[in-house]
């Protein structure tokens, strides 16, 4: 036989095996086969029985019940999934192995179902996979393979691995044998809860929410199955508005379980014919909803299956009987250590605060006394007597302590601020290498976290004050902002954020609020700069920005990590006039290089952006500042404050407000004595210096600025006119 007739033949008979899958298929979602599921799934299945949450009940006003599924054998709900979808294989099929892809609860499913069966079984895992589900899927007798960030990677191996070894390939989510096994749970909830009025579940690519919500609108048609996804990972909720199976990028959760890109084609049918909602949520209410089953309900319930727990409080209904879904309980010891301190922190039952004391005998005894009359429980002391030059004026006393909430944290920080002790949040960070004693110690993995965190800032910083003044929508700035900066926390969460991880969320940052519909008005930009507390708070600046945009202008405030550069940068100099030595120079410029390269994906967004430009290069700025002041003016904000005056009038910003603190000296001598020059080379500039101090008017700074906007809006009318 010719070789094309050949292959002719076997893609004819790999289309024939793709239409009577597609067939058997169809007739999946049947009644009896759901029955005969059920049935099936007994052999492998512990009974988990409804629990009636009083603590929820009481919190929601409702009726809540929990489906502890988390106390199946392998953790997880997806025992049932698996098992059943093995037991409809033919011997043929499960001889040749069996191999899937998955974050860890369905691996665990398939690995035990295989040993049942005793079938070979390959799963291909996320490297991001915790270990707990790495290690329980090993046990039962699986070959586990880590590949890629998220599933759909993983999904992508595994698939390349059944078509090179003839594996048969087990989906975790879009087979609608898989979706029957896992639907069986619908079955339990209403033969136990007839009256059941909503049940929650959740969402990862879309098998189980499949399962439960056709088996549960057949059974009870009148029933509300309301699907919850992770607000980082929300793909079905957006398949549905498109109409389409629709891939979402990037995925940023903490809900591992359900950290899916693209969501099941074949199932997505059934769930437009029958979830009746889909709730989102935050990293952060996953950490509370943690707290919550252990202290009230003594489970472990991992991220994913605290989905339904968290959504609670987003139903807008009252007196119903609610089933909340546990989907699983796999969590290993680290991760539940990290979520239980960030939810106590949360909650305020656990805080730091840090005061200042003179350095005296009985100052510690005095504040301990105060804590304790208030029943807080001190954790930890670090007292640093390195933090001012005079011991006896102050020293810093930073305490950790337990509080039984946030009214209990409030009396604790009132009672020491009443007794001369106010709370001071301090983090010493010192690039000049003068500060040994910080109060914590550097580590790699905290740089890094730190490093992504300041381009998430300047980035925020940059397009929400460039959008907010021109929104047509009101709020839409601040709503985006809040979702996007939530799913930056979580990023910053893990344990190890990804470097495409990051870039991914700098584009996305950029791209959703290039999409915001803003206005073709023209308004004055004034740029903020001085010294650097002054300049970025806005405690210490009267709220500079809101005042800004309230009368009328765009306030525009450089980076954050611009003032890092400039310290890099000055190391140069030092080397060069000062005496310092040359590998302190090399140092400075690869820091340079260094912090360039953690901005560079910030800035090729903003490159590619249609509303927003990246920051200035810092060798730029020096060469500008130069012109008017020496590099070697290092003292205080030194030549960069005027280098950063410059930038904003080569981009379009000649309105400037120069903030300083009263009487600092340095800033007041290069910030009002670079003025008159820069006024002269650049007649259009507008520049006002204000002197912030609580003793300082606040009338007398208000008149100063809105004289200065006075005059920038004649500007903008004469440039108009011209």
């Amino acid at each position: 036989m010719e070789e094309n007739q050949m292959k002719e033949l076997q893609t004819g008979a790999l289309e024939e095996n793709k239409v009577q899958k597609s067939k058997a298929e169809e007739k999946m979602l049947t009644l009896e086969k759901f029955e005969e599921a059920s049935e099936t799934v007994k052999r492998v299945t512990q009974e988990t029985k409804l629990v009636y949450s009083k603590y929820l009940s009481e919190q929601t006003g409702n009726k809540v019940y929990l489906k502890p599924e988390n106390m199946q054998l392998t953790g997880a709900y997806k025992l049932r999934g698996a098992y059943y979808t093995i037991s409809t294989l033919t011997d043929e099929e499960r001889a040749r192995g069996l191999i899937t892809a998955s974050a860890g609860n369905h691996a665990q499913g398939v690995a035990y179902a295989a040993q049942c069966y005793g079938v070979k079984a390959v799963i291909v895992m996320p490297t991001t996979t915790p270990l707990i589900k790495v290690e329980r899927t090993k046990s039962y007798g699986a070959e586990v393979v880590l590949y890629g960030n998220v599933y759909d990677e993983a999904c992508a191996k595994a698939y390349e691995l059944a078509a090179e070894e003839g594996y048969t390939f087990i989906h975790p989510f879009d087979d609608l044998r898989v979706a029957t096994g896992q639907g069986t749970i619908a079955m339990e909830v209403i033969q136990e809860l007839p009256l059941v009025d909503y049940i929650l579940v959740p969402i990862g690519g879309g098998g189980l929410a499949t399962g439960v919500s056709t088996l549960a609108k057949m059974l009870k048609p009148n029933i509300k199955v309301i699907g919850v996804e992770p607000a980082g990972a929300a793909c079905m909720k957006e398949s549905l508005k498109n109409g389409t199976v629709t891939t979402v990028s990037p995925v940023t959760t903490i809900a591992d379980g359900t950290a899916v890109q693209t969501p099941g084609e074949k199932i997505f049918p059934y769930i437009q014919q029958n979830l009746d909602d889909i709730i989102t949520v935050e990293d952060d209410e996953l950490v509370v909803a943690f707290l919550d089953m252990v202290e009230n309900h003594k489970m472990i319930v991992e991220n994913s299956g605290l989905l339904t727990v968290a959504a609670l409080k987003h139903l807008d209904v009252k007196g119903k009987k609610v089933v909340s879904i546990l989907s699983g309980g796999n969590m290993d010891v680290i991760t539940m250590s990290s979520v239980v301190q960030n939810g106590l922190i949360a909650r305020d039952r656990i805080f730091t605060i840090s005061v200042l004391l003179p350095d005296k005998p009985g100052e510690l005894v005095r504040v301990s006394s105060v804590i304790a009359e208030k029943n807080g429980n001190v954790i930890k002391l670090d007292h640093n007597q390195f933090f001012s030059t005079n011991r006896n004026a102050a020293v810093e006393l930073r305490i950790t302590m337990e509080a039984f909430g946030t009214e209990h944290k409030k009396q604790i920080i009132d009672a020491l601020e009443k007794a001369g002790y106010p709370n001071i949040p301090v983090i010493s960070i010192n690039l000049s290498g003068l500060e040994k004693n910080p109060g914590f110690k550097y580590t790699p993995e905290m740089l890094f976290k730190g490093l992504y965190a300041l381009v998430f800032g300047d980035l925020f910083m940059k397009v929400v004050y460039h959008t907010r003044p021109y929104e047509l929508v009101p709020g839409e700035t601040n709503k985006t902002y809040e979702r996007l900066n939530g799913r930056c926390k979580a990023f910053l969460m893990k344990k190890h954020p990804s470097w495409n991880g990051f870039k991914q969320l700098c584009n996305q940052i950029v791209d959703e609020f290039d999409h915001i519909l803003v206005t073709e008005e023209q308004k004055p930009r004034v740029g903020i700069v001085g010294e650097i507390l002054v300049k970025f708070s806005p405690s210490a600046n009267n709220g500079l920005v809101d005042l800004l945009e309230s009368e009328g202008a765009e306030a525009v405030v450089p980076d954050l990590m611009d003032f890092l550069l400039y310290c890099f940068k000055n190391t140069e100099f030092k080397a060069q006039y000062l005496g310092k030595k040359k590998m302190t120079a090399c140092m400075g410029r690869l820091g340079i290089k260094a912090l360039e390269f953690f901005r560079s994906p910030a800035d090729k967004a903003l490159r590619k952006s249609t509303h927003f430009s990246p920051a200035s290069n810092i060798d730029h700025m020096a060469d500008m500042a130069s012109e008017i002041v020496s590099l070697g003016n290092q003292t205080g904000e030194g030549w960069f404050l005027t280098a950063e005056m410059l930038e904003l009038i080569e981009n379009d910003t000649p309105n400037i407000v120069c903030t300083q603190p009263f009487a600092c000296l340095p800033n007041h001598i290069v910030g009002k004595g670079v003025i008159k020059e820069l006024r002269h080379r650049h007649p259009d500039s507008n520049i006002v210096a204000i002197d912030y101090d609580p003793g300082a008017s606040e009338v007398n700074q208000l008149n100063r600025i809105k004289l200065m906007l006075s005059t920038a809006y004649k500007n903008l009318k004469r440039e108009k006119e011209a």
